[in-house]
């Protein structure tokens, strides 16, 4: 199990996933969180316009974390973690 001093790259390479009630990725306990979006790849991540509120993080889009978090692709340098 992650704590809330490790951190955690995610790297997308044509992936969909979709999540009816809840974030599609779901970080409960990080300290920074990297997601990474593969060059020439199409990353799809849905999620309803409703999410049952059933953890202690607030729900609030398709990736939710309690660190920080930053999306980017490596061929344009990626973004810097925001909180």
């Amino acid at each position: 199990m992650l704590g809330d001093n490790d951190k955690i790259q995610i790297v997308m390479n044509g992936v969909t996933i979709n999540c009816a009630d809840y974030a599609p990725i779901y970080i409960k306990s990080a300290d920074k969180v990297f997601v990474t979006l593969n060059q020439n790849t199409v990353n799809t991540l849905t999620d309803s316009a409703e999410y049952v509120q059933t953890v202690e993080i607030p729900l609030t889009g398709v990736v939710t974390s309690n660190g920080q978090t930053g999306m980017g692709d490596p061929g344009h340098g990626g973004a810097q973690p925001q909180q």
